[in-house]
């Protein structure tokens, strides 16, 4: 399942209960504050992601406030194999690669189960949702 969602600024995201277990790409084109781009990292963390792929932007930023948040909900000790979160930074990528790698190279299994469903925060000015799900229909 492909989820796409338009983060014009920097307020609350719901995240649909019914994805379970799921991969996360943030495409970041926009700056981000702080203490949003941590709240969010907890927010992730909290409703099922368990890979999270951060591009543009300071996205390496964000790979490490997703670590970050992973390891604040075991109050740093030791996370279960289970909950441990992947994450990815694509400062090199173009957007159609880390669209790809999302699609195809992404494939994290827990419990023998693939995650398939993809949410996609897009941090824009403008809502390009019908691009973006249209450029990842076309990844075989």
């Amino acid at each position: 399942m492909f989820i796409y969602q338009f983060v014009p600024s920097d307020t609350l995201v719901l995240i649909p209960s019914h994805l379970g277990k799921y991969k996360c790409l943030l495409l970041i084109e926009r700056p981000v504050g702080e203490e949003f781009r941590h709240e969010l990292s907890r927010l992730l963390v909290s409703s099922g992601c368990l890979f999270t792929m951060a591009w543009g932007l300071d996205c390496s930023l964000w790979d490490d406030s997703v670590d970050y948040a992973n390891i604040e909900k075991f109050d740093y000790r030791g996370i279960p194999d289970d909950q441990v979160v992947m994450t990815t930074w694509h400062e090199e990528d173009t957007l159609e690669e880390v669209l790809r790698f999302a699609k195809v190279d992404a494939v994290v299994s827990y419990a023998d189960e693939p995650l398939h469903n993809l949410l996609v925060l897009d941090f824009v000015k403008e809502n390009r949702a019908e691009l973006i799900e249209a450029a990842y229909n076309r990844i075989i």
